[in-house]
C-alpha cells in the first residue's frame, strides 16, 4: 500500500515527536533525584547551623553563657565559680576547714596553738573566692589571721624550736608548715588577746550578713565554727 506525501510527513512528524519526548521522560527521574539530594543537603546545613548556635549560646552545662564564668574546682574538691552566689556545699567546705584546723591545733602544746590557728585561718581564707558573696568573709578572716600573727610576733619564744606539722596532721591542708612558740610566761596574756580576736571575727561575720537572710544563714555557720576555736585558747 502506497502512502501519500501527507501521510509520510505525518508519520515522520509522529516519529520525530516520539523521539523528542523519549529523552524528556528519561530525564524526569534524574531531575527528581537531584531535587531530593538538594533538599537533603539543605536540611543537613540547617542542622549544622542549629548545632553551632546551640554551642555558642550554652555553657558547659547546657545553660546560656552570658557573662557566666566556667565553674572551677577548689583545693578541697568543691565546685565554685568566682562569680557564684552563696553555695551551701562551699560554705560547708569552709566550716569543715575551720573544724579541721581546730582538730589539728588541739593536739599541740598550748604555746604553739595561736600560731597554728592563725596559719589555719589564713589557709582557709586562701580558698575563699574574692567575690560579692564571700568577699567580706574572706577579708574578715584574713584580718583576724593578721592580728593573731601580730600576737605571736610580740610574744614569740626565740629559744623554743619550731613545731613541724606531721604529714597528715590536717588532711584538708597537706602543705608543709611549722609553728612558732609563745613564751610560756606570756601565754596567759597572749591567749586572752587571741580570744578577743576570735570574738571580733565572729561579730564581724555576723554583722556582714545583717541585711540578708540568705547571707546570714551562711555567715552564721562560719561564725559558729570560728567561735568553736576558742577551745584552743585556754592556757
Amino acid at each position: 500500500m502506497q502512502t501519500t506525501p501527507d501521510q509520510q510527513e505525518a508519520e515522520t512528524d509522529g516519529g520525530r515527536h516520539h523521539d523528542d519526548t523519549a529523552p524528556a521522560r528519561s530525564k524526569r527521574p534524574v531531575r527528581s533525584r537531584a531535587a531530593i539530594v538538594l533538599l537533603m543537603a539543605l536540611a543537613l546545613v540547617a542542622a549544622d547551623n542549629a548545632l553551632v548556635v546551640a554551642q555558642t549560646t550554652s555553657g558547659p552545662t547546657g545553660g546560656p553563657t552570658g557573662n557566666q564564668t566556667t565553674p572551677q574546682i577548689g583545693e578541697d574538691g568543691s565546685n565554685f565559680s568566682p562569680d557564684d552566689s552563696l553555695s551551701v556545699p562551699f560554705t560547708t567546705s569552709i566550716v569543715r576547714n575551720i573544724d579541721a584546723v581546730k582538730a589539728e591545733c588541739q593536739r599541740y602544746d598550748p604555746v604553739y596553738r595561736i600560731d597554728c590557728l592563725q596559719r589555719g585561718l589564713r589557709l582557709t581564707a586562701q580558698r575563699i573566692p574574692r567575690n560579692a558573696a564571700y568577699g567580706d568573709m574572706k577579708r574578715a578572716i584574713i584580718r583576724a589571721a593578721d592580728k593573731l600573727d601580730a600576737i605571736v610576733r610580740a610574744n614569740v619564744d626565740t629559744r623554743a624550736p619550731r613545731l613541724d606539722a606531721k604529714p597528715g596532721a590536717n588532711p584538708r591542708f597537706a602543705r608543709n608548715r611549722s609553728y612558732r612558740a609563745i613564751k610560756r610566761q606570756n601565754l596567759a596574756k597572749a591567749m586572752a588577746a587571741a580570744n578577743q580576736v576570735v570574738t571580733e571575727l565572729q561579730t564581724e561575720l555576723l554583722r556582714a550578713a545583717d541585711n540578708s537572710d540568705k547571707r546570714q544563714q551562711h555567715y552564721q555557720r562560719v561564725a559558729v565554727a570560728v567561735q568553736s576555736t576558742k577551745v584552743l585558747l585556754r592556757s
